[in-house]
């Protein structure tokens, strides 16, 4: 992390846990509290200096439109990224962005084409060592198959990614399949 002084060092490092809460806040459920954690974190890392945390702010910035419904206005924002990420050597950055590219792909009703970036950004992230990052995209590449109405497909991905999330002890990621699942039923 760049430090200029103390003060800009404990700002950088609120709003690093700023926007971890917005994450979560997201995925609980909650976009209006999620947009404005982001948008402050995204406010302190755009006065620092750190691009690359601005990037990942506007990510989920785009990610809290798309889930109110307003793919339109996640638009710009998911430019900003790309813009970004085309410079940026964080391979979180350009993971944001393919993740964002892909569910705005999918959006516009090319789904394969979106499940086919999801599928490279899968052994993208498994080639570099990044589970995680390869289980999240292959939880959106269910859910993208699923709200696509490709049932079996849907069912089959998921199943797979469960048991292995599962086997890992990513607790996460089983919670948030089991949910697909429910909301399914």
């Amino acid at each position: 992390m760049q430090r200029f002084d103390d003060g800009a060092a404990v700002d950088a490092a609120a709003a690093e846990a700023r926007l971890a809460l917005a994450e979560l806040t997201l995925l609980e459920g909650d976009a209006a509290g999620a947009e404005a954690l982001a948008r402050e974190a995204e406010e302190v890392f755009r006065v620092a200096g750190f691009a690359d945390k601005v990037a990942l702010a506007v990510s989920v910035l785009a990610r809290t439109a798309r889930a109110r419904g307003q793919t339109a206005e996640a638009r710009p924002w998911a430019e900003r990224l790309r813009s970004r990420a085309e410079e940026s050597a964080d391979a979180a950055v350009g993971f944001a962005d393919g993740m964002l590219a892909a569910r705005l792909q999918a959006a516009d009703g090319d789904v394969d084409g979106a499940l086919a970036a999801l599928d490279a950004l899968v052994a993208e992230a498994e080639d570099g060592g990044r589970r995680l990052d390869a289980f999240e995209a292959r939880l959106a590449a269910g859910e993208t198959a699923r709200t696509a109405g490709r049932v079996e497909a849907a069912r089959v991905r998921l199943t797979e990614l469960r048991g292995e999330a599962e086997a890992a002890g990513v607790r996460g990621i089983v919670r948030r399949v089991d949910a697909l699942a429910e909301g399914a039923r």
